[in-house]
């Protein structure tokens, strides 16, 4: 059914509702949790993986479409520098077996009942951005381990397709069919240098696409 997420702020917290597309029947699945901004929906719709606040950091949470069930997923699996432990929005695979996550400064996947997380990128250059592939088992992310953050592809072995070497990458997103991605190109060099010399930093300045075998 066309039903739709959202977060609204009420009572100091900000909680995870969903409503349908028409904006009737909006219901309150979370109380209090304090929903950080990050969720998505599982494949069929019957559940919702979202980040929330709990022991004063970003945790990972699954709940039922409905609000039942409400699990928390992670426990301080490793702080960044701000505190935060679960980063960006949450990803699921095709077929709803596994999220995967950021962790801190890297990419990492669980089960929705809490089990088995692995951290897939614990290098040197770290991960962010995870997405799953809408078919398979690949992840796409950001990581750093080449110099600039670029976009790369992890398969199901754990190795790693550089999508676009030397290409300082940033939000990215999977085509339907899985075949190429879609990404915002960084330009580093300064867009503004006023008369006094103060440059200011580069920008997003193309989308790019490439074959998800880095191709093209």
């Amino acid at each position: 059914s066309a039903r739709i997420a959202f977060i609204r702020y009420l009572d100091g917290a900000a909680d995870l509702y969903v409503m349908r597309a028409d904006g009737t029947a909006q219901t309150r699945l979370t109380h209090g949790l304090g929903v950080r901004g990050a969720f998505a929906w599982s494949p069929d719709g019957s559940k919702i993986a979202f980040a929330a606040t709990a022991d004063d950091h970003a945790e990972l949470f699954v709940i039922g479409a409905d609000g039942s069930n409400p699990t928390r997923l992670t426990y301080q699996v490793g702080a960044d520098a701000d505190g935060a432990y679960v980063r960006s929005m949450p990803s699921w695979s095709p077929d709803a077996s596994r999220i995967a996550f950021d962790c801190a400064f890297d990419v990492c996947t669980i089960e929705p009942n809490g089990a088995n997380f692995t951290r897939l990128t614990a290098d040197t250059g770290g991960g962010s951005g995870a997405l799953f592939s809408p078919v398979d088992a690949r992840i796409a992310f950001l990581t750093g381990r080449f110099g600039a953050l670029e976009l790369a592809v992890m398969a199901a072995d754990g190795g790693v397709t550089r999508m676009a070497p030397g290409v300082p990458a940033g939000q990215h997103a999977w085509s339907p069919d899985g075949g190429s991605l879609a990404f915002v190109r960084f330009d580093p060099e300064p867009t503004t240098c006023p008369a006094d010399g103060s440059c200011f930093g580069g920008q997003f300045d193309a989308i790019n696409i490439v074959n998800s075998d880095g191709t093209g």
